[in-house]
Parts: C-alpha cells; structure tokens; sequence
C-alpha cells in the first residue's frame, strides 16, 4: 500500500520439470537459469527432486521456492512452476541450506526446514503431503452498505506490496475477485506466524474506495465496508529538524473511533514514507517505538506530515 514498503527482488526462474512415471530415473526438463540462482552460474549436477501429493493424488501443478528464511518474506526466493500429471519434479538448484516452500492453489503453503542441497548432487525429497487449508469467505459493501461486485479483495500476510501469483502464496498473500454479489470466497487460506506483521485483510479500489488493512485474526467470516480514501506524504526528522537518513524505519498507522484499520509501511533511506489509498479518518501515525502523532485523511487530497524522531542510544 506504501511506495515506501519493503523492497523485494524478484529472480525470475524459468527451469521447470518433473519425472515421467513410468521412467522416474529419465526427467524432461526445459533449459533455462537454475532454481535459486541469480544468474546461470549454478552446477547443473546440483539438483532437488520429489513428488508432491494431496490425500495420496499427484498434484499437477504447484510452484517450488527456496528461502533463506521462509517464515522472512523478503528472503523468499521467486517460484518456480511446475507442471505434470504425476506429481514429481526434477530441477536444477543452487547448493546451500535453505527452507523449502510447496505452494498451489489446491492446497495450503507447505514448507520444510533446514533442507541441505549440496553442490553436484541430487536432494532427494521424496513425498511431500499436502493438505487442503481454510476458507474464507464474506461480502464487500459500500458506505450504504450495497454490495460492490468485481473489486479485488486480499490477505496479506508479508507486508510486501503486490506480490501476486505463485510468489505471492510463497510469501503468505492472497487474492480473489468480488462476485456481482460483492460476496468473495478464499480457498486453502493458510495462516502462518511471519515476523513482519499480523494476516490483514482488505478491498480496494485505487484513488476511489478502500476498506484499508484490517486484522484478519481467526475470523473466517468478514464483512469489509468502503469508504473514500485520500493519501499521505510524510518525513521523518532528526532532533536537529533534519531529514533522518540511513534508514528504513518502520511507520504504522491506526484508525480512531470504530474503524478497526492498521497500516504498515517503512521510510526510505531519506526518511520519507507515502500511504496510498488511506480511507479518510483521523489516525495515529507512529514512527519505530516513538509516541503516536495524530494525522487526518480526507477524501481526494495528500496530506503532509512531519515527525521527529531521535534514534535511540
């Protein structure tokens, strides 16, 4: 929701594969840049194998990523894709100990720790159980509380801005679509403890209506209500009323009165944090540990901000 959210590099991965049933030993793969690998500097003998299955069926098709640190979103790798009848993948890797993460849209994230792959040789893991995950479902109203259909409603788990797709499941986010009855439905939702934030949930449609981030808990039923939404610019200042340079700090928002909205962010290495499509309202604005800072919202406009902030010792 912010430009100043933490900034992720995607590796694009193009390998993809997986054994013929009847010929496990031979596996088809596409040529292209290794998994986990920057660039195609990778040895082609280091390889990760196995099958993934769902009540004992072959899934046909899932994405595999490697993190450093899998319950760390910024150190998920990109996905690579796989595609096959029987379950089984065969792909080039880079050599290293790294979690990982089994993502599908017919099942809920799965992931393994602490796995080693060592240089020229074949990682082996074998059936990999998958399980279907939770549902969950509700209805996205205007201020009248009329349904608004065909507006994109998501779970957040990461903290990270957009990520869609494969990578997105690989990094805790979700996205489905409204229906003409403004009723949405999650399936496979998989909650998981990551260290950057609570689950958030929210609609939004940019420069117009948002219900902004709201804490999804263990609630499997939501009702998101739209409201107009402005934006806010702000920077951060020393105790000398400079721009605080050598960050990221972190930067929150929380909604007064009913509104049940918190809103995370980070300034840039100036100091400077925007909010996008912030529904109007009053909150308090927090910068690290510091005192909240009350700032107001209104529709169609960008408010200014500015907060002092002195490091601590």
């Amino acid at each position: 929701m912010t430009s100043g959210a933490p900034i992720v590099i995607l590796i694009p991965l193009v390998m993809a594969g997986c054994w013929d049933r009847a010929s496990p030993t031979t596996p088809t793969t596409a040529t292209g840049r290794e998994f986990g690998e920057p660039a195609a500097t990778g040895t082609v003998g280091t390889r990760l194998t196995g099958r993934v299955l769902k009540d004992g069926v072959p899934v046909k098709e899932f994405a595999l990523a490697l993190a450093h640190d899998a319950m760390a979103p910024d150190q998920v790798m990109a996905p690579i894709v796989v595609h096959g009848d029987n379950g089984y993948f065969d792909v080039v890797s880079r050599p290293g100990e790294f979690d990982v993460v089994v993502v599908g849209k017919e099942f809920a994230r799965k992931i393994i720790l602490h796995v080693i792959i060592e240089k020229n040789a074949v990682k082996a893991l074998g059936d990999i159980q998958v399980i279907g995950g939770a549902t969950v479902r509700g209805a996205v109203l205007d201020e009248g509380h009329v349904p608004v259909g065909d507006i994109p409603v998501r779970i957040s788990q990461s903290g990270l801005t957009a990520p869609s797709g494969y990578y997105g499941l690989a990094v805790g986010n979700y996205e489905v679509m409204t229906d003409a009855k403004g009723q949405f439905v999650f399936e496979n939702y998989a909650p998981i403890q990551l260290r950057v934030q609570r689950p958030m949930i929210s609609a939004t449609l940019p420069k117009q209506l948002s219900s902004g981030p709201t804490a999804l808990g263990d609630q499997r039923v939501v009702t998101l209500v739209l409201h107009p939404v402005g934006d806010l610019e702000g920077q951060i200042l020393d105790g000398n009323g400079d721009p605080l340079t050598g960050g990221p700090l972190g930067v929150s928002m929380v909604a007064y009165g009913t509104f049940k909205i918190w809103i995370v962010g980070a300034s840039d290495l100036a100091g400077a944090f925007h909010f996008n499509d912030v529904p109007e309202g009053e909150y308090s604005l927090r910068v690290g540990d510091s005192a909240g800072q009350r700032v107001a919202i209104s529709a169609g406009k960008t408010s200014q901000v500015q907060v002092r902030y002195t490091q601590p010792p």
